[in-house]
Parts: structure tokens; sequence; C-alpha cells
């Protein structure tokens, strides 16, 4: 038989929308699924290329309108429709009186947090352009427009002035702002003129791609309710991200230079190489014997507590220096060592430790304890000398991805995915359910996936317990009808498959027959459920290859063949 010709509905992660995570079967679009999240620049993935993405924002508003909402100085002013560093005629002829403290165009800006601010610029009647924030934890450049050196800088993290061509520089510099700063500011440090087009200011250590503002800020990729197609391991094909609420309690998750130390002096360098963004911006952290950073004074509740970061040796010749150490102080101490060149586990303390392939050289390494309260969140070494990037602290047994903060802590709220009024697609009196996907951890909730009427009377659904107890289940009229159970291993693949039928109910695990049921009445159900049964917040943490529905009970045959691996 074919599966796909015989299935009413297939989803196969590949289509998406912002809000929407298309099927590949019904082609009229009666089977797309609706997908929530609601967090915005929370929540990351792996794209197809291999490196973690982020969302993109730019929080400067008219970034390209500087005759619009933009302040000029007596004498100053700006001439659109000069020609750009994209072959357009959107750059500015910026022209500074010279009656002014060095600025001549100013704005309101009050974002907190790690952030870069970007221009592109061109000589003109003078070689140098400055910009800074004003207040909060300021940051400041003047670049030369003739060669693209720095002339100075004050109170950054980082700065670039890249050739952009046509003798156009993109000039940027992180900086972090503690408190709100009150103003972004441009000038030409005296009288004279430069051009300038696309100012932005975005979150995190390096400029991203421009991106246009008018009124309001602008938010791409992964943004608010978008799904998450994931291809994390190197995978071809993706699954779809489907995750609970998670906080990440480190204030900076990438800016270590922030971190309070301990020890002597350890030496921490900002955008050192290239990190699992595929972005230059991990950071090399150099320390000696009993040197140490860390973040603290965290308001936590007892539970279970996951520290992860990721790590990347300098060299691959092993010795101490190829080694990360994760600490959790809840007050004694919890550890594990790492190695970062073979993917090991070297020894822990901790009640798990665990050490993850992320390419190129990276590793993402996390230590899980239980039922306690963190204190200190601890990167710590004996001669350690590696590269770092993305630490995380959740509550949780197991890590999720990555949570990206840029100065307090950030949630990422919970994945959901239904469809509902889809009674044509799910078998009333008889039918069939396969998901492939891959048991990412052991749950703090019980998962579910359900078809139902949009009650709890009616619905056949599949649920992973606490215990990690996958159970294919229904319930009819209020009454239980039926109970298969087996056990999961984290990490690993399943596909299964619940079939049923009046009296003829089985279930099948990865080729094998799990086991059946001879005594039950099929309840009609119209309504498809990830993580968000009957509107009531349910978790699914497991990455989702494939979901098939079918409106007849395959046969035995069948299920063993659909379900192998």
């Amino acid at each position: 038989m074919s599966y796909f010709d015989d299935a009413s509905l297939v989803m196969i992660p590949s289509g998406y929308k912002d809000q929407k995570v298309y099927s590949v079967k019904p082609i009229d679009g009666s089977g797309d699924l609706t997908f929530s999240r609601g967090s915005d620049i929370e929540a990351t993935r792996v794209a197809s290329n291999g490196y973690i993405q982020k969302a993109a924002v730019n929080l400067l508003l008219q970034s390209n309108s500087f005759d619009t909402g933009w302040t000029l100085t007596s004498g100053s002013s700006v001439t659109s429709g000069q020609s750009g560093y994209d072959g357009s005629s959107d750059a500015w002829l910026l022209t500074d009186s010279g009656n002014n403290s060095a600025y001549c165009l100013y704005r309101g800006y009050t974002n907190t947090g790690v952030q870069t601010f970007s221009i592109y610029a061109k000589q003109a009647s003078t070689s140098q352009i400055e910009f800074d924030f004003l207040g909060g934890g300021a940051g400041y450049l003047r670049a030369e427009l003739t060669d693209g050196s720095l002339h100075s800088t004050l109170n950054t993290i980082d700065y670039k002035i890249e050739d952009a061509g046509g003798g156009w520089w993109r000039c940027s510099f992180s900086a972090n702002q503690t408190s709100a700063p009150t103003l972004v500011r441009i000038g030409c440090n005296g009288a004279g003129s430069v051009y300038i087009q696309d100012a932005q200011v975005n979150y995190g250590l390096v400029a991203q791609e421009y991106q246009e503002t008018t009124t309001t800020s602008v938010v791409s990729g992964i943004t608010n309710d978008m799904p998450r197609l994931d291809y994390s391991g190197g995978a071809s094909c993706p699954s779809l991200l489907l995750e609970p609420s998670r906080t990440n309690y480190i204030k900076q998750s990438s800016y270590f230079g922030s971190w309070l130390v301990g020890g002597t002096t350890p030496t921490i360098t900002t955008n050192y190489g290239i990190s699992p963004e595929g972005v230059q911006n991990s950071t090399r952290l150099q320390l000696d014997t009993g040197d140490l950073i860390y973040e603290s004074a965290f308001s936590l509740s007892t539970g279970d507590y996951t520290f992860s970061v990721f790590g990347k040796a300098i060299n691959d010749i092993y010795d101490v220096d190829t080694r990360l150490g994760l600490r959790l102080d809840i007050p004694s101490a919890k550890t594990a060592f790492f190695d970062l060149v073979n993917g090991v586990v070297i020894s822990q303390t901790a009640d798990e430790a665990k050490i993850e392939d992320y390419g190129n050289g990276w590793w993402r390494c996390s230590i899980t304890q239980n039922d306690c309260v963190v204190n200190n969140a601890v990167i710590n070494g004996n001669g350690f000398d590696s590269e770092i990037y993305g630490a995380q602290l959740e509550q949780g047994s197991h890590m999720t991805s990555l949570i990206p903060t840029y100065g307090t802590s950030a949630t990422r709220t919970a994945d959901a995915c239904s469809k509902t009024g889809i009674s044509s697609l799910i078998g009333q009196t008889e039918g069939t359910i396969f998901v492939d996907f891959i048991y990412d951890a052991a749950n703090t909730a019980n998962e579910r996936l359900t078809i139902s009427d949009g009650t709890s009377a009616k619905r056949i659904f599949m649920i992973i317990n606490t215990s990690k107890l996958l159970s294919f289940t229904c319930t009819n009229a209020g009454a239980d009808q039926w109970n298969i159970n087996t056990s999961l291993t984290v990490g690993q693949r399943y596909k299964i498959a619940g079939a049923y039928k009046a009296n003829d109910i089985t279930f099948y695990v990865n080729g094998v027959q799990i086991g059946a049921d001879t005594s039950a009445s099929i309840p009609d159900c119209s309504n498809l459920y990830f993580a968000n049964e009957n509107g009531t917040t349910q978790e699914w943490n497991n990455p989702m290859s494939q979901l098939l529905l079918f409106t007849s009970r395959l046969s035995n045959s069948d299920l063993a063949t659909l379900t192998s691996l």
C-alpha cells in the first residue's frame, strides 16, 4: 500500500509561515496546523546551514528617514536622494554646521541591554563620522572614512569598520546599556559633510543584516508565533521544534565580560571567533589555576536546574586547556568537566552531565542538579583556554534550545500546535495515528498528542508522563476505554502508531506490537492538539518529523512496516 495515498492528513515539516505549519496533504489547506508561541526574540533554532538562528531586530526608529523623528542642531542639514552603498538613491548628505558639541543629528532612544549601533558612511567634504549613545552604558565611535581606520572609541565592548565598497564603510560598535540611554547621536566632528545611510541598533555583540524601520521597531526570522523547523544534529530534513516554556536566568548569555570573576584575573576576549551562530561573537576564556567566572543572585525556587554552555577547543592537542568546567553552587558545588576535543564527559559530581556535538568543533555541555536552589552558575577550569558561547540556566531536568539574553533573564513561551474542525480527516469509527519523533528529554509535565471533540470526555491520545512512560489511551463518554503503554529512552527516535476500531485496538512502537485491546468503543473526534489540548497548555517537547492520520485501522502488518526504523 501507499501510506501517503491512504493517509487523510500528512504533516512533514517543510512549509510554514507566521502562525501556520503547512500539511502536505490535504493540498487544499484544510489540514494546515495553527501554531503559536507568543515570544519574539527569545526563541532560536538550528537552521539548514547548521548554525543557530536568532531573531533579527532593528530597534532604531526612522532608521533611514533622517528628516523624520530626528532633530538637527542649528544650521545643520540632511539632504535625501544621494547615491547609496547599495546602488540606490536612498543615502543622505549630513552637513554639520560646527555650531555644536560634535553632534548635529539626534533622536530619542531608551532600550537597555547589550546592543550594537551601526551606520553606513562615506566621506564628503570631511572624512570623519562619529556616533554614540547618550546615557545608559554610553558607547562612542569615531571612524576615519578615507581608509576605514579607527580614530577613537569610548565605553564600547567591541567595534568594526567594514568596507562596503565604493568608498562606503559600515561602522559599528557594541555597548552594554545597563540603564536606559536618552539619545542616539550622529555627527561629523566639526563643520563639514558626510554621506550616511541605514542606521540600526540591534541586540547582541555584532551588527545584524540591516532592516528598515519607520515608526516601530522591526523583528524578522524567528519571530512571534513563527514555527521553528529545526536541523539539529546535521539533519538533512527538519523536525518541528515543540518546547515548553522556559526561562534563561543567566542575564548575559554571551557577553561574558559582564560576569563576576574569581581567582586572579581571567582573560576574557569578546568577539574572538565564529560562534555556533556563524558570526564572530564567541568569547575566548583563559583561566589560570583557581580562576572562574560566574553569575549569581538568582531568586529561584527549589527544583531541578540545568546549566549549559557551548564550548570549543582552540587547539586539538588534548591537555588541560581543552577542558570546559561547569559548576552549580547550591550551595555545595556540583560540577562536571568536559573534553572539548573528543566530546566526552571527563568527570562529574552533578546528578547528570551531557555533551552534544554542534558542528565546527563546538559542543554544548550541560549539567543538571535535581531538587535544589541555585546560588551561582560557574564556568571554571585549571588552565582552561577555549572559546565559549551561549550560557543558559533553566529550571528543568534537561536543556532546551538557546534563549538569548542581553542584560536580564528572558522567557521563551511554550510552542503549541493544533487544528480544529477536521472530523473528515479523523477516523470516526476507526482510524490510525502515526508520529515520528525523537524523545528529547525527561519531561517535567505530562506531554500529549490528542484527537478529541474539544472536551476531555471524548478523546484518543498519546501521553508521555514524567516517568518516561508512553501510553496510547482513550476516553469515550467520560469512561476509559483502553490504555497500552511502554517505557521510552531519552534521545532515541520513535515511530509510533496507534490503530483503533470497535473492540480492535493495537499499538506499535518501532516495528513491534506493544499491546492490544479487544473491548473498546470509539469516540467521535474533530480536533487535533499538540501541547495545547482543548485550549489548556500542555507540553509536547519532542522534535517531530512526521505526523500521519488515517481514517481506517491499518492492518498489523502495515503498522509493523510503517513504524520500523
